[in-house]
């Protein structure tokens, strides 16, 4: 059996690879490189899809986070609530704003406990990043957010990994990842299921304040019409040929979701009497970033499937409390779900390059190691 690995970025259709080509034609053909017709469009388009007022595009994931605080204005080292399981770039973009992360216990649903979050209340944060993490967007948010709003916090959305997802609120009505923040942020680098071939990001807000900050921000400080004196900003523009692509990635985005989904549940019916499997939340719609289980097995099982030439990860230990660089930093996080999730995490492949055939071998090798123990 060839190795099946966790994620496979080569593009194999040759009518895929076709449209990337014809984007490509048309951005050297017209010479805007930096804020083209393609860039225009795709904010558009995003704009669209969310149904928020204004969208900013990023140059990577990262510069929508820095960017998204930037604009909140807060107070130099301020605190700012960070999921202890996350990418290392939501702390960093904390960091690089002038601010300090205080780290929140996660759940073994992956999400940050709300007893978790009155502790960063009481400790005196001035901001919450909540993380969609593994692609679901949990109903867990929209409560996330009513605390925030008590507080008169601001939430900033950290979408990455869950691009597409929803939930359904108490309202009947479908609540968006990219939506629920004040400012929301996302990735759409190569690795996600919303993909450019290159690093991308985008700041989404319905804030005409929050807006024009960012607008000025990832330009160097500039307005629009750069005849006012500027503020402090950063080169934070995505190229044209960036966004002509992520707009390619976009028209296939439904069929992309659509797969991992089948991939996911074909997980789900062969696995779950070994492992905990991913919550599937009644009214929320899960992307599959990555199917992330839990098993107290994780190490042996782990070992086994590479001999199997299946690639796993261990998606994203240790919980960032756990970093040397942090360490010194506050944090909420409890012994016993720290030891849970880095002991017994681990990712399967869940990408669209995946055959039904691969899937069924996944599926017949986790079974038969749990067999032996």
């Amino acid at each position: 059996m060839p190795q099946i690995p966790f994620q496979a970025l080569s593009i194999d259709h040759n009518h895929i690879r076709q449209k990337y080509h014809e984007s490509l034609q048309r951005v050297l053909e017209h010479g805007q490189f930096i804020r083209g017709p393609e860039s225009k469009l795709l904010s558009t388009v995003l704009t669209n899809f969310l149904s928020v007022p204004y969208t900013h595009l990023c140059s990577s994931g990262t510069a929508a986070l820095v960017t998204s605080l930037i604009a909140l204005r807060l107070p130099s080292r301020s605190f700012i609530a960070v999921p202890s399981l996350t990418w290392i770039g939501t702390a960093n973009a904390v960091l690089a704003a002038g601010h300090i992360p205080y780290f929140c216990d996660v759940d073994d649903y992956f999400c940050i406990t709300v007893d978790s979050l009155h502790k960063a209340f009481e400790y005196g944060v001035s901001c919450v990043i909540y993380v969609s993490f593994t692609g679901v967007l949990s109903p867990r948010a929209l409560t996330i957010k009513e605390i925030c709003n008590q507080h008169g916090i601001a939430l900033v959305e950290d979408a990455a990994q869950s691009f597409g997802s929803y939930v359904i609120d108490s309202f009947d009505k479908k609540r968006l990842s990219g939506s629920i923040g004040d400012i929301s942020a996302i990735s759409i680098n190569p690795m996600k299921v919303f993909c450019s071939l290159t690093e991308a990001g985008a700041v989404f807000t319905s804030n005409s304040s929050y807006h024009a900050r960012i607008l000025r921000y990832i330009n160097q400080g500039f307005d629009k019409s750069r005849l006012n004196q500027p503020e402090d900003g950063q080169n934070y523009r995505l190229s044209t040929l960036a966004a002509a692509f992520a707009l390619d990635s976009f028209d296939d985005l439904p069929a992309r979701i659509a797969r991992r989904r089948f991939i996911a549940q074909f997980y789900d019916n062969a696995l779950s009497g070994f492992c905990k499997t991913p919550y599937s939340y009644e009214r929320s719609y899960h992307t599959y970033y990555t199917y992330t289980i839990l098993t107290p097995h994780r190490d042996g099982l782990r070992d086994y499937l590479h001999s199997c030439q299946i690639q796993t990860q261990l998606n994203h230990l240790p919980l960032l409390n756990c970093f040397k660089k942090f360490a010194s930093y506050p944090s909420s996080v409890t012994q016993s779900n720290q030891s849970l999730i880095d002991s017994q995490l681990i990712c399967f492949p869940c990408n669209n390059s995946m055959s039904d055939d691969d899937i069924r071998y996944v599926c017949e090798s986790v079974a038969k190691f749990f067999s032996t123990v």
